[in-house]
């Protein structure tokens, strides 16, 4: 496989060991917590140890992708060594998170199977778990910017190369992510987005917005008008305050007062 095609493989695999991390974790936090107690007819229980046996399969494959990211790094160009950069940091964060939240998922099934583990030491691996989740999510944008750039190059180079580099406009595009939130980037219209497509759906200061729903654990993204980007992510905010309300009321059906 040509070196290039190697390292876009690496950032799409990250990408997809994100998205099987983040259905763990809606898994095992964003769904009713009320459900984690099992009601003989009516629910289950949170099956707990098979996240834990995903998450440590996860754990193993990113530690692997670690490896191929250092190798690649040796024989990359500046650009791409720049980009591998970005990656290592952020696969080292997702990494943390991940072990963060097997803590997590181990004393929980635990905790379902009658041992000891109360408010305090929950609260406590609660807490280091969502600091290390920061992580990931401020590098998130950075890995973003590099990967952008160095494609940026590549085009540009092979543009000046073959005589038809070109001056095109920047725009910004707010991009609201059902699993990762709200962020602004700036696009290239003309490369990321086409002059149609800019021309359609911009608005009076020349923004774009942008919705990315998954389906199947697979992202898909839609250009949108800012009233319905709007709507859109006033009703993910109802949201993720009943996820909240959910999770205040496993605490208190799980005796964590």
């Amino acid at each position: 496989m040509p070196h290039r095609e190697q390292i876009e493989e690496l950032g799409r695999r990250v990408n997809t060991i994100l998205t099987l991390y983040v259905e763990i974790h809606d898994g095992v936090i964003a769904r009713p917590w009320w459900r984690s107690i099992p009601v003989p007819g009516l629910f289950k229980a949170i099956p707990f140890i098979t996240y834990e046996i995903q998450s440590l399969k996860l754990q193993h494959v990113l530690r692997e992708i670690e490896d191929e990211v250092r190798t690649q790094y040796e024989e990359a160009t500046p650009d791409e060594r720049r980009f591998l950069a970005a990656l290592h940091q952020y696969s080292i964060e997702l990494l943390k998170t991940i072990t963060a939240l097997i803590r997590v998922v181990v004393r929980l099934r635990a905790k379902s199977e009658g041992k000891p583990y109360d408010y305090s030491a929950f609260n406590t691996d609660w807490a280091a778990y969502k600091h290390t989740e920061k992580g990931y999510h401020e590098l998130g944008e950075k890995m973003n910017r590099e990967w952008r750039a160095y494609c940026a190059g590549d085009a540009m180079t092979r543009a000046v190369t073959e005589g038809t580099e070109t001056s095109r406009a920047g725009c910004e595009v707010y991009i609201h992510d059902s699993i990762r939130g709200t962020r602004v980037e700036t696009w290239t219209v003309g490369e990321q987005v086409n002059e149609e497509t800019y021309v359609k759906f911009k608005d009076r200061n020349g923004y774009l917005y942008v919705l990315v729903y998954y389906e199947k654990g697979e992202p898909n993204a839609t250009f949108v008008a800012k009233p319905i980007w709007d709507r859109a992510t006033e009703l993910f905010a109802d949201i993720d305050k009943d996820a909240s309300a959910s999770f205040q009321k496993y605490k208190r059906d799980f005796g964590w007062k």
